[in-house]
């Protein structure tokens, strides 16, 4: 059995070409703490959400070729699979683009209201992954990196500071 989160963070259990959405069926099982909760979003910030999108369509193109013929890919059908392949072809494959995966494009103000909205949603979470896929060259993953250290993570804290303060 393979599961799978789709569509912002449904769970799903993976049966043929299809998914199948367990979310509200396993809703009520007890976790053993909140530290539990780990996940993990896509991303690639720039100064606009144009800007970031331009950037990381090749980024999942070349992880969409390197892993469509491995299963990794999905939705995707065998004549997809053989388009990506061919370098020709690989654009008109008709594969999802980073905005239908929902990847958070865009200046650091779109990734700290992305974490702010998983901060609600999912109560208790205490860890996000943030990263590119793999194959992202390393001048870009470094560039990704610095750029959360230095303006997300101290905006997120900022905001999440000025929140508590409202609180009380």
């Amino acid at each position: 059995m393979k599961i799978c989160y789709f569509n912002d963070y449904r769970l799903g259990v993976v049966k043929g070409d299809q998914v199948v959405d367990i979310t509200d069926a396993v809703k009520d099982i007890p976790h053993l703490h909140n530290r539990d909760l780990i996940i993990g979003l896509t991303a690639y910030v720039a100064d606009t959400e144009a800007e970031a999108y331009e950037k990381a369509c090749p980024l999942l193109a070349e992880y969409q070729k390197m892993f469509a013929p491995l299963g990794f890919v999905r939705p995707i059908t065998p004549e997809q699979v053989d388009m990506v392949a061919d370098p020709a072809r690989a654009a008109k494959a008709g594969l999802q683009t980073p905005r239908e995966q929902g990847w958070v494009l865009g200046p650091p103000e779109q990734m700290v209201r992305r974490l702010l909205e998983l901060e609600e949603q999912l109560p208790g979470l205490e860890e996000v992954m943030i990263g590119q896929p793999v194959g992202t060259p390393r001048h870009i993953l470094l560039e990704q990196l610095e750029l959360v250290g230095k303006e997300v993570i101290p905006a997120f804290r900022e905001q999440q500071a000025k929140k508590a303060q409202k609180a009380h």
